[in-house]
């Protein structure tokens, strides 16, 4: 080492936490390979100050008791390697405005141009433009251009564009723009553009937008873009739209738009969740749209569109083939609708453990007897079963659904509902379609049994057979070819055992 200027034969003590300053491409490829390491982190975790000096940067600690020399004005440095240059004759720490290498250049400060065939380092801050087929590295800060083959590092913050054939790091925050060949990390804040063909990683939170053939990751929160062929993780709160070909993941809040091929997962959600196979959430407001299944564990007040839909108390609607929810204040919409309370359950089977649950049987002019399920809340039910014409030649006979409200008024109800019968004759050979619509009054004679009487409204559509035998009088008939639609006032009679 060559004596400094105040005649000082010893350079000034060595600084703890930090890297030795002569290995500044050493430092620069393991910051790179420290980074691409942020990938395998847990979600939300972010290195200790002792690991890497992303939280806490001993170094300015230390320098504070032992400052660092400061550095001489050599405008121009040509070099061969870092022992074979204009600098190495002039002082340890040595400011350039130009540096030219054929191979290593490096200088303790630029503030300008510098341009390396192999390598172009910089022990402390970086002003400027760096360039090189192999890496360009600062060791501290970085404000400019960093142009390389293979890396661009800076050790702390990097306020700028790095633009690397394979990996551009930031030890602490980076504001700007990163286009590398694999993979953008930062270990702080990335307030920037960052696009990489495998993936873009933050330590801390990322904002404006990310751009990765494969994952985006982010330690905290996100507040912008995340479009991944694989994955987008957040390990804190999400603002803005993230788009995957397979995963969203979020572990704090999500206002956001999340679009993905198989899953999106977050633990709070206001906005929208579309997903190929399945959304999952703790609580939200907003939708939940999937081909497969919706999750929401707590609360969720809007709605829910899945062949499967699973939440715990719902403000709003699930549509989908199963609907299951302990509390739903809005509609279920199904085939099969499951809740322990739902305000307005509307499919084939709805479940309600403290709705209505009743065995109805009634009787009409048109069907001799039916008899069907009656499940649902206390004012919304729907009805399945079974009914059989008059003693008749080819009585009619077949399956029935339909779904009704309830008005309750102390012991009397007033019922109006609408059914639908798929009706045979002789046997299967003739088919037919009754529609009906029922207005009844019912009394509560126990707790269990109920009677209802009533007027309906009918309505036979058929090409096989005449329905003349169904009503009673007061029909009217429209012909078309063999089309016969007939239709008549009625009454109706039922007798309800609940449980």
């Amino acid at each position: 080492m060559q004596p400094s200027p105040g005649g000082n034969q010893e350079g000034p003590p060595p600084v703890q936490g930090r890297l030795p300053e002569a290995q500044p491409v050493t430092r620069a490829l393991a910051l790179a390979v420290a980074f691409m390491s942020l990938i395998a982190l847990p979600t939300g975790v972010r290195p200790s100050a002792a690991g890497t000096g992303a939280e806490a940067r001993p170094s300015q600690t230390a320098t504070a008791k032992h400052p660092p020399p400061r550095c001489v004005i050599g405008p121009v440095d040509l070099a061969v390697v870092p022992r074979v240059s204009l600098n190495a004759l002039r002082h340890t720490c040595v400011r350039n405005y130009l540096g030219l290498a054929l191979g290593y250049g490096r200088a303790g400060e630029l503030r300008g141009l510098q341009i390396g065939l192999g390598a172009s380092a910089v022990d402390r801050s970086a002003i400027g433009l760096q360039l090189s087929l192999g890496v360009s590295a600062a060791g501290d800060s970085m404000l400019g251009l960093q142009l390389a083959g293979l890396v661009t590092a800076a050790g702390q913050d990097g306020t700028g564009v790095q633009v690397a054939g394979l990996v551009n790091a930031a030890g602490g925050d980076f504001t700007g723009v990163q286009v590398a060949g694999l993979v953008n990390a930062s270990g702080g804040h990335a307030r920037a553009i960052q696009l990489a063909l495998l993936g873009n990683a933050s330590g801390g939170s990322a904002s404006v937008m990310q751009v990765g053939g494969l994952f985006n990751a982010s330690g905290s929160g996100m507040r912008g873009v995340q479009v991944a062929g694989l994955l987008n993780a957040t390990g804190g709160d999400t603002f803005g739209l993230q788009v995957a070909g397979l995963l969203n993941a979020g572990g704090g809040r999500a206002s956001a738009i999340q679009v993905a091929g198989l899953l999106n997962a977050g633990a709070q959600l206001r906005g929208l969740q579309v997903a190929g196979a399945m959304n999952a959430i703790d609580s939200g407001e907003g939708a939940q749209v999937a081909i497969g299944y919706n999750r929401a564990d707590s609360e969720i007040a809007g709605i829910q569109i899945a062949a499967v839909n699973v939440g715990r108390d719902v403000a709003g609607a699930q549509v989908g083939l199963v609907n299951v929810a302990r509390r739903v204040r809005g509609v279920q919409l199904g085939l099969v609708n499951v809740a322990d309370e739902a305000d307005a359950p509307i499919g084939a089977v709805s479940w309600t453990r403290r709705g209505d649950r009743a065995l109805e049987v009634w009787s009409g002019e048109a069907l001799a007897l039916s008899a069907g399920l009656r499940l649902g809340a206390r004012r919304v039910y729907s009805l399945a079963g079974l009914s059989s014409g008059p003693l008749v030649d080819g009585r009619p006979w077949g399956p029935v659904a339909g779904a009704g409200v309830r008005v309750p008024l102390g012991r009397v109800a007033l019922m109006v509902d609408a059914l639908g019968h798929a009706l045979f004759f002789d046997g299967v050979d003739d088919r037919a379609l009754l529609a009906q619509a029922r207005a009844r009054v019912a009394y509560d004679v126990t707790e269990v049994l109920a009677l209802s009487l009533g007027a309906t409204w009918n309505v036979f559509v058929s090409g096989d057979v005449d329905g003349a035998d169904l009503p009673l009088g007061l029909d009217s008939v429209d012909r078309s070819g063999d089309t016969t639609v007939r239709q008549w006032p009625g009454l109706t009679a039922a007798v309800a055992l609940r449980w």
